[in-house]
């Protein structure tokens, strides 16, 4: 069974494709994907370096969580979780507990919209806040 197939019956697929994004005019450097319940449900990060010599990165967290259909202009996509603060703090949090990085609290993103639309349409809200992670050796816990 292919990725659509899985998706529509609500399947396990372990190698979906992951669609990019782009920050800075250019797609991600790293992009991991960890597959939910099933091919509809799955938390994607994408990650960009900011400097040249790779010691500032810059990343994104999103949950998919069922699908999006439009009819107008037929296209099938994932739904998103609204709420992507939960997405921001999952992956901090999972480093940490494999011994690979440290939290060192919240930034505010000056101008950072609170609520709006993503590009499908749906409705997102967050509180503004970006994680600052300083990555480690990585050290069993």
């Amino acid at each position: 069974m292919g990725a659509v197939g899985a998706v529509v019956l609500g399947k396990s697929y372990a190698h979906a494709p992951m669609s990019t994004q782009r920050l800075f005019e250019r797609v991600e450097d790293l992009a991991f994907e960890r597959q939910g319940a099933n091919a509809r449900a799955r938390h994607h990060v994408r990650i960009w370096a900011v400097n040249a010599n790779r010691t500032l990165w810059v990343g994104a967290a999103s949950e998919d969580v069922g699908l999006h259909v439009t009819i107008v202009k037929p296209r099938v996509t994932h739904r998103m979780a609204p709420e992507v603060d939960g997405e921001r703090d999952l992956m901090p949090r999972e480093l940490e507990a494999g011994g690979c990085a440290r939290r060192r609290g919240f930034v505010r993103i000056p101008g950072a919209p609170l609520s709006g639309r993503n590009s499908s349409g749906e409705e997102f809200s967050t509180d503004g806040r970006a994680t600052v992670v300083s990555v480690e050796e990585c050290r069993p816990s």
